[in-house]
């Protein structure tokens, strides 16, 4: 009886708890939080790094064509988009190249970024100051355009080189510009409205230069006229016409005495 009546049972696999390791445990819960950050912060964090890598490319190259004049700025210009495009193929042709070497060569490029805005930084700022600065320098001479529909008179035509003071006047209704085709740094004044009035100085020398506005058919239909800056001329109006004695009209010899 106690032989058959004594049996031993089986362990029942399914009966009792299987136990994870806690490393598995860990590893399942990084992987979570892995897949988290990639689907949250990682569509966040990329196009912010692009726009500040955009950024900072764009300032040190603003900061470089200031610095330079205009031909050089195209040069550089042309420069810098063959040189991209060059990169662009050789990357594109070596598709094996490790990420590390990608890496060194992006920070490498940007460093030398960053160099030549820095070098070119007091350039630039002294470009844009020497620009902005243009109204506090003394007014050697001023000339007075009177404008309509549709014409162009400068009062005096003859002025000496040196900072000259252009007073817009509008005569009629309407709106219109003036810009100097030889300089153009200067204005646009821009007036709109019977008696509206702008102001603007530029430093020309000897030569002759052209008026116009560049209202769309403005110009086609008179508004365009030419003054000569010549060593000699009379000065008209300017920070110094009250010391030297001229006048509007011209120099004081020119003025008739009266009595």
């Amino acid at each position: 009886m106690s032989e058959t009546g004594t049996s031993t049972q089986a362990p029942d696999a399914g009966s009792e708890d299987q136990a994870v390791p806690d490393g598995a445990m860990n590893e399942g819960g990084s992987e979570g939080g892995s897949n988290v950050r990639e689907r949250l912060l990682v569509p966040i964090m990329i196009p912010a790094l692009v726009v500040v890598i955009v950024a900072f490319v764009a300032i040190n190259v603003s900061r470089i064509f200031l610095a330079t004049a205009g031909a050089v700025a195209v040069g550089i210009a042309i420069a810098l988009m063959v040189g991209i495009m060059a990169l662009a193929a050789w990357l594109s042709a070596n598709e094996r190249l490790r990420s590390s070497t990608a890496s060194i060569m992006a920070v490498a490029a940007l460093f030398l970024v960053l160099s030549a805005g820095l070098t070119t930084l007091g350039a630039a700022e002294g470009e844009g100051g020497e620009e902005g600065g243009l109204d506090a320098l003394p007014v050697d001479s001023a000339i007075e355009v009177d404008a309509g529909n549709f014409f162009l008179t400068p009062k005096p035509d003859l002025a000496p080189p040196g900072v000259i003071e252009f007073t817009y006047v509008n005569t009629e209704p309407g709106l219109h510009t003036l810009l100097i085709e030889e300089d153009p740094t200067f204005g646009p004044l821009t007036i709109d409205g019977p008696d509206a009035t702008d102001v603007g100085n530029a430093q020309l020398e000897a030569g002759a230069y052209t008026l116009f506005c560049d209202i769309p058919g403005h110009r086609q239909q008179g508004m365009e006229t030419t003054i000569t800056i010549e060593e000699g001329a009379p000065t008209v109006g300017g920070d110094e016409s009250e010391g030297t004695g001229a006048t509007p009209g011209g120099t004081p010899e020119d003025q008739p005495v009266e009595g």
